[in-house]
């Protein structure tokens, strides 16, 4: 991997867009995201 070799598992791993990493973060950013003035 390191000199650029394939490891022949490229195919079998499902690697999503970056549209839809984006679409599932943006579901759940209001979960991750700590608001200060909720601790105050």
């Amino acid at each position: 991997m390191l000199v650029g070799h394939s490891t022949g598992l490229d195919s079998v791993y499902y690697k999503p867009q970056d549209e839809e990493i984006l679409e599932e973060y943006l579901k759940a950013v209001d979960l991750l995201t700590i608001n200060n003035r909720l601790l105050a």
